[in-house]
């Protein structure tokens, strides 16, 4: 069996900044490069998850989860620097990260359920509950095989294909000990969400 990273599963924060550095160049829905992003920053520069503008509204009272996703919001759009982002586009820079997971992984996660199969009456399932984005965590191949469930922070558009231009669900601290308890409860993800549009 692998050893769990010393800073839990999943990525490090150096891997996804390149990745983000790469989706922050902005290109189109349909992966052209989109010219009317200009900017005298560097993509790496900008491509830090605004360091110094999050702190800046933390400062001024926002939650630090509905800070970063409406300065997300800020960069989409015709000549900024994500350009025109979708919930597509996110999926696919998810899809991307596959082969940056942590090394052992997406063997952990075998080697868990292959041992837990040796007991009676005891299994295991995989969750990931996090204030990122839902729509990059599912664009995970090693995500959709083999976890049950993800709660994530969510943004739409005016359509359901369309540029993103809202927040539709954040999770901040307290969203996630309630999915903590959904979980216990025996409440599946996609239930939990109807409910809250209900």
């Amino acid at each position: 069996m692998h050893p769990v990273p010393p800073d839990g599963v999943g990525l490090s924060r150096a891997v996804v900044r390149r990745r983000f550095a790469d989706l922050n160049k902005g290109t189109t829905a349909e992966g052209e490069a989109n010219d009317d992003v200009s900017s005298s920053r560097s993509v790496e520069e900008e491509a830090v998850p605004w360091t110094e503008e999050v702190a800046a509204l933390v400062s001024a009272g926002y939650d630090q989860v509905p800070a970063w996703l409406n300065l997300v919001l800020d960069k989409v759009g015709t000549g900024k620097p994500l350009g025109e982002l979708t919930n597509e586009r996110l999926r696919d820079f998810g899809r991307g990260l596959n082969e940056d997971f942590y090394p052992g992984l997406p063997d952990f996660f075998e080697d868990v359920t292959q041992l837990v199969k040796q007991y009676r009456d005891i299994s295991v399932e995989f969750y990931i509950i996090s204030g990122g984005l839902k729509q990059v965590i599912e664009g995970s191949a090693i995500v959709a095989r083999y976890f049950r469930g993800v709660y994530g922070s969510e943004l739409e558009g005016e359509t359901a294909g369309g540029i993103l231009k809202r927040i539709k669900r954040c999770v901040t601290f307290t969203e996630k000990t309630r999915y903590l308890f959904e979980i216990n409860k025996g409440v599946d993800v996609t239930e939990a969400q109807k409910t809250l549009t209900s």
